[in-house]
């Protein structure tokens, strides 16, 4: 895989695939509620709510995981100004940086918005991102610090579309993509 277009090596392309790590790691929190579930002694009507509560958020993360979602992002391109681009099941579309709530070499959580105003927020495992191209990416946003070179805007507190918001590193936002 080309981590860089070829007229300009500032960019940086990344490939998302499926992580392997995320799936088990889901499995296990999902059969470890489960377990927890058959230790819980209350009301059968409780019980059934609670196990059907856990069967909709399997549904829900293996559609999301394992689904063609239109709003997954496959490929995400940091351009040389800054700028992203996101290419969803809908599309390409240009995005800034919202927020960074972790650039580590194992784990990267970050989110941005594009220019319809869609969030999307990016989970990037070592497992599911070729080395080089996310070594580069965690590099420039690391760079870009609570503001920087990404496009980032504190005062615009993040709610208008291209006006992002930085959290500082290790900070936390919701998890999942948003309209």
């Amino acid at each position: 895989m080309q981590d860089a277009h070829p007229s300009n090596p500032g960019v940086v392309r990344i490939r998302i695939g499926r992580s392997r790590s995320l799936r088990i790691a889901l499995l296990l929190a999902h059969l470890g509620a489960a377990a927890a579930l058959l230790l819980v002694n209350g009301p059968w009507w409780a019980l059934a709510a609670l196990a059907a509560v856990l069967i909709i958020s399997v549904a829900a993360n293996l559609a999301r995981y394992a689904g063609n979602d239109r709003a997954r992002v496959f490929e995400l391109v940091l351009r040389s100004d800054g700028g992203f681009e996101v290419l969803t099941g809908a599309g390409t579309e240009s995005a800034a940086l919202q927020y960074l709530s972790l650039a580590e070499p194992w784990l990267t959580v970050f989110g941005v918005r594009s220019a319809s105003g869609r969030r999307h927020d990016i989970l990037l495992l070592r497992d599911n991102v070729e080395q080089e191209p996310f070594r580069r990416l965690r590099l420039r946003l690391r760079q870009s610090g609570a503001g920087g070179s990404l496009g980032v805007d504190d005062a615009a507190g993040g709610d208008a579309p291209g006006k992002p918001r930085s959290l500082p590193r290790g900070g936390s936002s919701a998890s999942g993509d948003s309209p």
